[in-house]
């Protein structure tokens, strides 16, 4: 679009945009959107404000362009000289609109304050200026609320972005509103005092006022002494009643918690608040008597920002102490669940402040609290799907904070007579099941907590299974209990069996069949023992024979659980167990491939894979509750008589099935073929002894793919081929990486993934895929626990980095790695944000292992971003914060900020 655009044009493109018919809105909305972005808009902006009589629509495009163009970073489209001139042109604009329209005006007023934020050139104190050219009249006061208010928020933003650094490094805006603060304060107590009455109009300055008073809270340098003595702050107490005012009232309340949470330094404003604890507990009574929403929520906020404010006080667990948290119990109380939510963090600030406290101190600070905690763990009686996602979400975590607090077992005394009065009450309540269905609820979240060797709550509870009422709501919700119960029933094996019936029961094409199967996947994990042994075994071959009547996701849970348990049956007896397992779907298979027909075929390898998948990781397990076994040997001899029940020998079965796969890929190149590849090189490619068969086959696999890959436009069209590839290669290596490294394998897939990353790729998976691989590499730490192994891979994949290479789009040769990081940074400047971890893992890793080159790979491929992508100052300022990143988190926050620069540019 050319820059010579004139305000006539830019005028009627906004009618269009308001009051044309659908095409020409939205040929309008493109013009305009092409507008906004060039240099000249600068220019015609200002004369669309300049001029007299033009109709709201075009000045608010015009003000919110100007906004949009200050925080999208355009400020660099003019010289050094123009943006300075642009807070006087902007301040003078708010001045012309001071009376209206309003929608103008809110837009000119973020236009300056952003403005303020992004511009840290100014070297006259900012705030000082707005204050001298906006309170000269009374009729300005208003305006001037509005831009200071929105100046500390600015302010504050932009005190976080450099909380770290010494202070003559701070943002100028942040420093001017340290020194500015006193005045901006003694001023919006000028504006409170001249403020009388009770009428709409005084109100509303009211409410202005406090607000700007808040904001700027944080800056002052007012003792907390004079503070109290505050009329904004005196008039904030009895606001917070006023619907008019609540909102800003609360903000206060909840602001002056916050600055007085350090002692002795807040002591004053600690006192003046908690002496209003009384007025608190009759509003919120006030609020729930009434069901005011409006009251309970303000209330609720400031009662809940003092708890968490002062909950190490709170832990020290005084009267006081005890009748704040009561009070904050009662709030939690509320039927309105967005308002009852909000006192959920603060169980967590009380439990993290009394970690360190002995048990005895812990249990006086709740003590008093049985009654109110009873009825903060009994969730409300409420059906609907959104309140069940509440729960997930928010209740969860209250639970959890208050066992850390309280302990599960106490936690489970207080629920267990709620839960025991709620079943009885089924019998004559029809609607009783709801309360029933919330009991278990917390349960649930507490039952992975509980000692394994408790023998009074958890038989008393899991008894109950008998007496619950025939709901779904309620089937569900025990039938998760049990699953979540499992490591208790694995040292009570006496409870297993019926629980185990009740279970099953569940199993059908329904939601409480999912949940039955995933119920039954967790018993079969955490008590694979037990369920090997005859009665319940005999139960799940039953379930086995049947599978194909239930759902497919059903099946695959059940199926992974079998496999854990059969992989605990004695040796002696697995290999005739797996030959009865398997003869059903090879039997099927077989059948089904005479009929060519392919979904039965892939059903009957995906049972037999997925039973697979369920052994190994039961061999395999990570939480240490089977060291009594030997998981090499056991996933070994499992993963062998897997194959021997199929009627091959393991060596025998691998040629043939890497044939058939290779010869299907190369005639029909399918992403479902990748990935039992993928599950194949995972099970067996731990063992050296089929690492060469595996090898050829992936090489095999990677040519064809690589023919598939001919273009750019490939890679876009067949995200799942590229997602399932780069899987396979990170499982390779993974497996044996020093083979990949020192084979044309892995020169090829690191080419193959540098040049997928300058394509027009944006499918999440596949970029995911890509670039975990090259994690895999930098990181080369599949066989960390053998130290002399884990050494010679990372040294292998070093020479393999710095190993020359095909440049990346047809360029000279170049080393690997430096091809790798080149089309990182081209990734942060043109992919999805998805990207931003992996890079920033990768170049951590980089860092760790070859610094060195890191550096200088960094700064070749962050020179090559073109100049329209990435400022040239934005890349200086990368290279050089690169060295002082020292862990993951700082990395990311840099690398975000690097992409947050190219989507601005």
């Amino acid at each position: 679009m050319s820059a010579q655009i004139t305000t006539e044009q830019v005028w009627q493109q906004v009618q269009l945009l308001y009051h044309g018919h659908d095409k020409q809105i939205a040929d309008a909305d493109r013009w305009l959107k092409d507008y906004q972005r060039t240099e000249g808009a600068w220019a015609s902006l200002e004369q669309l404000l300049h001029t007299e009589g033009l109709n709201e629509e075009t000045l608010f495009f015009a003000a919110n362009t100007l906004k949009s163009k200050i925080v999208r970073g355009d400020l660099e489209q003019l010289d050094a000289k123009a943006q300075e001139a642009l807070g006087g042109s902007l301040m003078a604009h708010i001045y012309k609109f001071r009376n209206g329209p309003m929608t103008v005006r809110k837009q000119l007023c973020l236009a300056f304050s952003s403005y303020a934020g992004e511009f840290d050139k100014i070297r006259s104190n900012i705030v000082e200026e707005v204050c001298k050219a906006m309170g000269s009249s009374p009729d300005t006061m208003p305006v001037l609320l509005d831009l200071l208010t929105l100046l500390g928020e600015e302010a504050a933003r932009v005190q976080e972005d450099s909380i770290d650094l010494p202070p003559d490094q701070h943002h100028h805006l942040y420093t001017s509103a340290c020194q500015s603060a006193l005045a901006v304060l003694n001023f919006t107590h000028q504006c409170f005092s001249s403020l009388q009455g009770d009428g709409a109009q005084a109100k509303q300055g009211k409410g202005q006022v406090m607000t700007c008073f808040c904001r700027w809270l944080r800056f002052g340098t007012v003792p907390a002494e004079q503070m109290v003595q505050s009329p904004i702050v005196h008039a904030a107490l009895p606001a917070i009643q006023d619907a008019d005012l609540c909102e800003a009232a609360s903000d206060l309340l909840c602001e002056l918690a916050y600055i007085s949470r350090e002692m002795p330094k807040g002591l004053p404003i600690f006192q003046m608040l908690t002496a209003a604890l009384e007025t608190f507990e009759g509003l919120v009574k006030k609020a729930l008597h009434e069901e005011d929403d409006i009251l309970g929520r303000s209330i609720t906020r400031v009662v809940v920002e003092m708890g968490e404010s002062y909950a190490p006080i709170l832990a020290q667990a005084s009267p006081d102490a005890v009748r704040m948290i009561n009070l904050i119990c009662l709030c939690a109380s509320n039927p309105d669940r967005r308002i009852a939510s909000i006192t959920f963090g603060f169980w967590y600030r009380l439990s993290e402040a009394m970690k360190d406290f002995p048990q005895d101190t812990r249990l006086k600070c709740v003590e008093a609290m049985d009654a109110p905690l009873s009825q903060l763990m009994i969730v409300l009686e409420n059906e609907q799907d959104e309140f069940r996602n509440f729960r997930l979400e928010a209740l969860f975590d209250a639970v959890l904070d208050l066992c850390s607090m309280l302990g599960s077992l106490r936690c489970l005394k207080i629920v267990l007579p709620e839960l025991q009065k709620s079943v009885q009450s089924c019998s004559w309540n029809e609607d009783g099941w709801r309360a029933v269905e919330g009991c278990l609820f917390t349960v649930r979240v507490l039952a992975r907590h509980v000692s394994t060797d408790e023998n009074e709550v958890v038989p008393a509870l899991l008894s109950l299974y008998t007496h619950l009422p025939e709901h779904q709501r309620v089937r569900q919700a025990f039938t998760v209990v049990i699953a979540k119960f499992s490591p208790w029933l694995n040292s009570h094996p006496e409870a297993l069996r019926p629980l185990l019936e009740y279970v099953v029961r569940g199993l059908g094409p329904s939601k409480t069949g999912t949940l039955a199967a995933e119920s039954l996947q967790e018993l079969c994990d955490d008590c694979a023992e037990h369920m090997a042994g005859n009665a319940n075994l005999e139960g799940l071959m039953q379930i086995y024979n049947n599978i194909d009547s239930l759902e497919l996701p059903q099946q695959e849970k059940i199926l992974e659980g079998f496999g854990a348990v059969l992989a605990r049956i004695p040796s002696e007896q697995i290999a005739h167990m797996l030959s009865i397992v398997s003869s059903p779907p090879i039997r099927d298979g077989m059948a089904a491939l005479e009929r060519h027909d392919k979904t039965r075929v892939s059903m009957q390898i995906k049972k037999l894979k997925t039973l697979l998948k369920g052994g190994v990781s039961a061999c395999d397990d990570r939480s240490g509750r089977r060291k009594s076994c030997d998981k090499e040997v056991l996933a070994k001899a499992w993963a062998a008589s897997f194959a021997n029940a199929i009627g091959l020998e393991f060596k025998a079965f691998l040629s043939p099935f890497a044939t058939s796969a290779v010869n299907a890929y190369i005639k029909h190149p399918l992403s479902c073929i990748l990935y039992a590849v993928t599950t194949v090189v995972s099970f067996f490619g731990k063992y050296q002894e089929f690492v060469g068969p595996l090898s050829e086959m992936l090489a095999a696999l990677s040519a064809r793919t690589f023919q598939v890959f001919s273009s750019g436009e490939a890679f876009v069209n067949s995200p799942d081929i590229v997602t399932e590839y780069f899987e396979m290669m990170e499982r390779a290596v993974r497996r044996f990486p020093q083979v990949v490294y020192n084979s044309p394998l892995g020169e090829n897939a690191l080419s193959c993934g540098v040049a997928s990353l300058y394509t027009k790729l944006e499918h999440r998976e596949a970029i995911r895929a890509i670039l975990s691989f090259f994690e895999n590499v930098v990181l080369s730490d599949a066989n960390k626990e053998n130290h002399e192994l884990c050494r010679a891979d990372r040294e292998a994949a070093m020479i393999f980095l710095v190993g020359q290479g095909p440049g990346p789009c047809g360029t000279s040769p170049q080393p690997r790695g430096q091809s790798m990081v080149q089309a990182l940074m081209y990734a942060i400047t043109t992919k999805p944000s998805v990207v931003v971890e992996p890079v920033a893992t990768i170049l951590y890793d980089l860092g760790r292992f070859m610094p060195n080159q890191r550096m200088e790979w960094v700064m070749a491929g962050i020179a090559v971003v073109p100049g329209n992508i990435l400022s040239q100052s934005a890349k200086d300022m990368f290279v050089k914060d690169l060295p002082n990143a020292r862990d993951i988190p700082a990395l990311k926050g840099i690398v975000r900020q690097l992409y947050r620069n190219c989507k601005t540019s």
